[in-house]
């Protein structure tokens, strides 16, 4: 029988459909601010483009609910409304006459992205090129993608060119003391007069970020990379050094920009023309950061943050830098100071700039540079690691002085690679050594466990085949390791506290023992055999990197993907795919690589991992720098954010882990089972974690954008490696300093995009500076 049927046409609720996809670029009004005052910045350079003589200014007005930005650029036609501003996906700024201008924006996001956040958009526009004045407005309610909803009128020309755009939003929703911050630091190197309330923030230089010390040595160099130009340096006597980058080319054509740096400042706020595109960090001996203006950066759509390509740029000239650096202080006295040298040197293997080191040589307590040992020709030569004062006054004489080694590195490693390659230096005995081995017959039960879990520990976390024994062993030491043997071999003191400990878990707390083992390894073992793992050779970790390199990742909006969503919602106006399947790819498009964070997707750490407790009697503090993760592979847990109690013991000085995106485990999860180091920044609504592979050749970094003000200032670096790995979640660390950005309070959601990739630290497809 037939049945009628009938047809009914899909109801469209567009602003709904804005409402989700805007909110996804524009997150809160700040960075509503960002945007439109970015709009207004490009619209003066475009009238600068045509008219050098004009007085450019951009006036930005903040109240409560409210937020107006003034400028007198080049405006817009009734044309351009039409097919540019009121129209997603479309840019007037996407050509060969903008980009010669120097515009920061050219994604053609549109006015429709601000009602992710604005109830209501009003601007006033007159053209310079045309004269046209008109008044345009739409509001969020009755935005309709069937009527007609935008209201466009001429005005009377009044022969000032410009633009005046009004966003209003609900009473409460802006922090105007936060906002005055947060944009002053976008727009502190802008040329053009930007005033907010009333206040003149811009026209600053870029070594007002970083000013440079005084009173000290300059020099002068060259980078020599891809990005090339010249570099003024100023080192203090204590070695600390001060970078300014300018005469840029690229590819031999000349680029606007300059950057200011300064050793140990790690965090790097980067602009371009002048405006703040994004807070980031770059892998670099001395921890630079401070200030890079360079035009060709390239911000991505929405979000402060650059493209995997910029940042990859950004990463060789730090690393052409650090070299640079280091062989300009290879020739001067600051060299004996300067530990961030020592490291470039042993890491670049690059030992023979040394020279000028001083060292300690005996009869006489004298300090002479490496440099004039090797000239000298002191055969035979002997150096002694040790203190024992009276091996040091039977040894040494005038005739054949003795180097004593200091006793720290990265000093003492430089001390003892020079003397002996150069030197041909020799090592007086009084090391560490074995005193009696303990027969495997007279071997507890307690410890025959011990010693077989650190074995396959070694083997099947990191790769080393190597025997483990027991012994009594001098100088007070828990392990020792004979790495000349083949295979190494690994002696433990059964007397040592930690091993006693553990193997009286074995008896008394199984459950726990495995995790004790784990990080008695992390902590004691690891960093005496860390030369010894396969990956920490260039060979192990290309090896290791070819396993991870996959695809980029990138969760953010970029050109490409702003592009896709265009050609999604031309499909739909074309009749080519129905409303539904427009909503549903561009939904999908939107919501790709955010992570929220909820109530009841946070755990206390000690409920996840019970054993955190008994970890801690065993775990002393570890120092920034190469480590391997605190691996719990027997622990599960569905939740996004670990946190303990100010009543808890933290870890490594941590009471807050986020866990990774699911995407990141999945692609790049074996990366986290390596000892890495960690360094993180943070500036704005931006947390950058840098995650540097032991073997310093490449690392990995993971770009989280919140949607509320992380820091109102720039800050970070270096910190203890605290990576904790369960059986499907890798939880990362979050300094105590941000932790309470990430804890959500009450029916709170903390809601961030993720971005991730790989980097390297080698000066790949750099030209070498010539030493």
């Amino acid at each position: 029988m037939t049945q009628d049927v009938q047809r009914i046409h899909l109801e469209v609720d567009v602003n709904r459909i804005i409402e989700v996809l805007a909110s996804q670029i524009y997150q809160t009004p700040l960075a509503l601010l960002r945007e439109n005052a970015q709009n207004a910045f490009d619209a003066i350079l475009m009238r600068r483009h045509h008219d050098s003589e004009f007085e450019p200014r951009i006036d930005v007005t903040v109240t409560d609910g409210e937020i107006t930005i003034a400028d007198n650029g080049i405006g817009m036609t009734p044309e351009d409304l039409r097919n540019h501003y009121w129209h997603a996906g479309s840019s007037g700024k996407n050509n060969a006459e903008a980009r010669a201008a120097g515009v920061v924006g050219t994604f053609g996001i549109g006015a429709m992205a601000n009602f992710g956040i604005a109830d209501s958009l009003e601007l006033v526009t007159e053209s310079s090129l045309s004269g046209e004045r008109t008044c345009s407005s739409a509001q969020r309610q009755t935005l309709s993608a069937t009527e007609d909803c935008i209201e466009i009128a001429p005005e009377t020309s009044t022969g000032m060119p410009g633009t005046t755009v009004r966003a209003r939003m609900e009473a409460g929703s802006i922090d105007v003391a936060e906002a005055i911050a947060y944009i002053g630091d976008f727009v502190r190197l802008v040329d053009v007069p930007v005033y907010v309330n009333g206040d003149l923030v811009s026209q600053k230089g870029i070594e007002s970020y970083v000013p440079p010390p005084r009173d000290v040595d300059e020099f002068e160099g060259s980078l020599r990379g891809r990005l090339k130009g010249k570099v003024r340096l100023r080192i203090t006597n204590a070695g600390e050094v001060w970078a300014h980058v300018g005469d840029l080319t690229f590819g031999d054509v000349p680029v606007k920009g300059e950057m200011a740096l300064r050793q140990g400042e790690s965090a790097i706020r980067t602009y371009r023309s002048g405006f703040g595109l994004a807070v980031t960090s770059a892998h670099s001996a001395y921890g630079f950061g401070g200030a890079a203006n360079v035009e060709i950066f390239e911000p991505t759509a929405g979000r402060e943050a650059l493209t995997t390509q910029s940042m990859q740029l950004l990463q060789e000239v730090v690393t052409d830098l650090d070299r640079l650096v280091s062989f300009t202080i290879a020739g001067q006295s600051q060299a004996n100071q300067s530990t961030a040298f020592m490291n470039w040197a042993l890491k670049s293997d690059r030992v023979e700039l040394c020279g000028g080191l001083e060292v300690r040589t005996e009869p006489g307590n004298r300090h002479v540079s490496l440099r004039e040992l090797r000239d000298n020709g002191h055969r035979p030569l002997y150096f002694y690691s040790g203190s024992d004062q009276a091996m040091i006054r039977s040894v040494a004489s005038d005739d054949s002085p003795l180097v004593v080694l200091a006793t720290n590195n990265p000093r003492r490693k430089v001390e003892q690679e020079y003397l002996q390659r150069y030197c041909e230096a020799q090592r007086l005995k009084d090391d560490p050594s074995v005193v009696a081995e303990k027969p495997r017959d007279e071997w507890t039960l307690a410890e025959q466990a011990v010693v077989f879990r650190v074995a396959s520990i070694l083997a099947s976390d990191y790769f080393l085949n190597a025997e483990v024994a027991l012994g009594k062993l001098s100088h007070g030491l828990p392990a020792l390791v004979e790495a000349k043997r083949n295979p190494p071999i690994l002696f433990l003191d059964p007397r040592a506290n930690t091993f006693t400990v553990i193997a009286a878990l074995y008896e008394e707390d199984f459950d726990v023992f495995g995790s004790m083992i784990k990080d008695f390894v992390r902590n004691v073992i690891f960093p005496r055999v860390a030369d010894l793992v396969p990956s920490s050779t260039r060979e192990g970790a290309e090896a290791f990197l070819k396993s991870i390199r996959r695809t980029r990742e990138v969760f953010e909006y970029e050109l490409d993907d702003l592009q896709s969503l265009g050609a999604i919602w031309g499909d739909f106006i074309e009749g080519k795919i129905s409303m539904r399947e427009a909503t549903r790819r561009s939904v999908g498009a939107a919501r790709q690589g955010v992570q929220v964070i909820s109530p009841g997707a946070t755990r206390n750490a000690s409920d996840v991992v019970p054993d955190l407790e008994a970890m801690e009697r065993l775990q002393t503090p570890i120092a920034p720098g190469p480590a391997p993760p605190i691996l719990r592979s027997n622990a599960s847990t569905e939740a996004k954010l670990l946190v303990l109690e100010s009543d808890q013991t933290a870890i490594q000085g941590y009471r807050c882990f986020i866990a990774l995106s699911e995407r990141v485990v999945r692609e790049r999860g074996e990366f986290f089972l390596q000892p890495h180091a960690t360094s993180i920044v943070w500036g704005g609504q931006k947390v950058l974690f840098v995650f540097e592979h032991h073997s310093g050749e490449f690392g990995l970094y993971y770009d989280l954008q919140a949607n509320d003000v992380v820091a109102s200032e720039s800050g970070g670096g270096p910190f203890a490696n605290a990576t904790l790995v369960l059986r499907d979640q890798i939880f990362i660390p979050v300094p105590d300093l941000l932790a309470a950005r990430f804890i959500p309070e009450g029916d709170e959601r903390k809601r961030f995009e993720v971005r991730s990739d790989l980097l390297y630290t080698d000066s790949r497809g750099i030209v070498p500076v010539e030493g």
